[in-house]
């Protein structure tokens, strides 16, 4: 008497995809300034030299956020949020500020 085993063999392919990392955007500071108190992203925040960076300021008071270092300004007003752009390339602290108050708002920490 013969017996035949039938054999079967499973082949797996794997097929190597890669996808293009999407263009991150901006990195976005939000701050609010209301009745007196800061709130968001107040302290220290980190940024890698040569991002491009958003700092948008909230307040209930008419004022101008600085941005030391890099001497940018630009008008708040209640219903009106102070909107900086700008690119990173200095390396270093750098401090945001509302002008007319003397009150530091956000310290960029630049990393080259």
């Amino acid at each position: 008497t013969t017996t035949e085993a039938e054999t079967t063999t499973e082949i797996t392919t794997t097929e190597e995809t890669t996808t293009a990392a999407e263009p991150s955007g901006p990195v976005k500071v939000r701050i609010t300034y209301r009745g007196g108190e800061l709130s968001g992203d107040t302290g220290t925040v980190p940024i890698e030299e040569g991002a491009d960076v958003e700092i948008m300021v909230r307040a209930d008071v008419e004022d101008e956020v600085h941005l030391h270092g890099y001497d940018i300004a630009a008008e708040v007003a209640p219903g009106h949020p102070a909107r900086i752009n700008f690119e990173a390339d200095d390396a270093g602290k750098f401090i945001a500020e509302l002008e007319h108050l003397h009150l530091h708002i956000v310290t960029l920490r630049i990393r080259g």
